[in-house]
């Protein structure tokens, strides 16, 4: 959840006057006793601070549990310790509503020791094709090599993520699915209370731009121009870059969460992404099976995908 700033701003000031009184005291042995209970409640004023704002790594796990996705899971999956780990910029109570959710939390990081963009290629050479039982764990990725998207590394942070497809996305074309996002966002997230203004911005341009959007996507398959123009309109929304994830964040997540619990996420359903391929069409990632393992999917803008159940996964990058 995001923090207050009234609860913050209310805090600082009750912080700042426990400061001055501190400050005030002619200390000897008769003080003692009321200056100790001074530096405790600053103390606890400190740590509600600090919850409003961040989380220890170890208080995540302990919330969490096998969702936490930290350095541990990192050197499992692609056989370094991370250098330079971000704090987690989420508060204890979104990591709480993360766990009731069934969301996971998970360390990106986007370059190896060695300086390396931990892109598709780097992961491909790192983790080999099939796992140590024969399973397999990539499909097609070569085929990808000269798309943009393939030379893209994950953005150095944190994220939570859906486990699953957002419910009221799935057999649904992109626009719908960013229409059920947007659901999930307000409905789940933030429930009762106001979205954050960098949101309700994103949305109000995405309400603003839905209708040209459908007309283009409906009618792609008499126009490979018209086509590109809905895909290149649903890519610069601002909801769409906040919510959803990119092609090698999605691979990144399942693979790290395979490797870390030996659970398929996605196993046979795909998510969309925020990026479009070279032909105009929109990057989807997953259908990660023991047999064929994950693949890179594009699919055009107005497809429902009813025969795939094929949808969206919700994806909170800081």
């Amino acid at each position: 959840m995001k923090p207050s700033c009234h609860q913050l701003a209310a805090d600082i000031v009750e912080l700042r006057k426990l400061q001055a009184e501190l400050n005030a005291w002619s200390v000897d042995d008769s003080d003692f006793y009321q200056v100790e209970k001074i530096y405790q409640e600053i103390e606890n004023r400190l740590l509600k601070v600090r919850e409003q704002i961040s989380i220890s790594p170890e208080q995540a796990e302990m919330i969490l549990g096998q969702d936490y996705l930290g350095p541990k899971a990192i050197q499992e999956t692609f056989g370094f310790v991370p250098e330079n780990i971000p704090p987690i910029p989420f508060a204890k109570a979104r990591i709480e509503r993360a766990k009731e959710l069934g969301q996971f939390l998970v360390l990106r990081v986007n370059q190896t020791p060695d300086g390396e963009l931990l892109n598709m290629k780097t992961i491909a050479a790192l983790v080999p094709r099939q796992d140590a039982s024969g399973q397999t764990l990539f499909a097609n990725l070569y085929l990808r090599q000269d798309e943009a998207y393939y030379a893209e590394a994950p953005t150095l942070g944190w994220a939570l993520a859906t486990k699953e497809l957002v419910p009221g996305s799935i057999s649904k074309n992109y626009l719908e699915q960013t229409e059920a996002l947007i659901d999930y966002l307000k409905t789940k997230i933030f429930v009762n209370q106001p979205l954050p203004e960098k949101y309700q911005k994103a949305i109000e341009e995405f309400e603003s731009q839905k209708s040209t959007i459908r007309e283009l996507a409906v009618s792609f398959d008499l126009s490979r121009k018209q086509q590109t123009k809905a895909t290149e309109m649903l890519e610069s929304l601002a909801i769409v870059q906040l919510v959803r994830h990119s092609p090698i964040e999605a691979l990144y997540d399942i693979l790290v969460y395979y490797k870390h619990n030996n659970v398929r996420l996605l196993e046979h359903v795909a998510s969309l992404t925020r990026r479009r391929a070279p032909r105009g069409e929109m990057v989807g990632v997953g259908r990660f099976d023991a047999e064929y393992g994950m693949n890179v999917i594009h699919t055009g803008p107005g497809w429902s995908l009813t025969s795939i159940n094929d949808g969206a996964v919700y994806s909170e990058t800081r």
